[in-house]
């Protein structure tokens, strides 16, 4: 549990520090975008070969948030060289 707790806060704060440069990037649609729905999240950020369904929902929820994160912080860091 606190492992998925964790992904969500490290995602939102990739997300809030994206917005804050960036308000206009593309990641910043998977995170706020009413078009986005929760399968689309999994699909686009979900990088098992498994699909998500045989995976706990907690499971599947901190893996796409981690590498939504992730993909958040490489472009920060490409593009505006920001760590975070």
């Amino acid at each position: 549990m606190q492992d998925q707790i964790s992904a969500t806060e490290l995602a939102i704060k990739a997300y809030q520090k994206l917005k804050e440069v960036d308000p206009e990037n593309e990641l910043l649609k998977w995170m706020d975008s009413d078009d986005v729905s929760d399968e689309d999240f999994v699909k686009k950020f979900w990088d098992k070969k498994d699909p998500p369904e045989k995976f706990a929902g907690s499971m599947v929820s901190m893996r796409v948030e981690t590498n939504y994160y992730l993909a958040v912080k490489k472009e920060l860091k490409d593009k505006f060289n920001i760590e975070i």
